[in-house]
């Protein structure tokens, strides 16, 4: 689940990055003026920055409290054994629903 999560955030990255892309090359040949072209420039790659700065960011957060963001899936495709304080009755419960 954590793999699938993360090659999902990467490939919103790079379809991020090639949105901008795709909007700096078209809108170049509209900034007539050098520093219109600087600040679409700037601002394209400020606003991809920020957004994969923004989604590393949640990368790290999903690595990092991993076991407890996905410890109630896992527990339902019986991938791990259900919490000691839990009675069986709770455990079941969680399967009829």
């Amino acid at each position: 689940m954590h793999v699938g999560d993360s090659l999902v955030i990467l490939a919103v990255v790079a379809s991020v990055w090639a949105t901008l892309a795709f909007v700096v090359v078209e809108a170049l040949p509209l900034a007539t003026r050098p520093s219109l072209r600087v600040a679409l420039l700037s601002s394209g790659g400020a606003v991809g920055a920020f957004a994969t700065a923004a989604l590393v960011a949640l990368l790290v957060h999903l690595g990092r409290n991993r076991d407890e963001l996905y410890a109630e899936d896992l527990r339902h495709r019986g991938e791990v054994p259900p919490d000691p304080g839990e009675t069986p009755a709770e455990s079941s419960a969680g399967e009829a629903r």
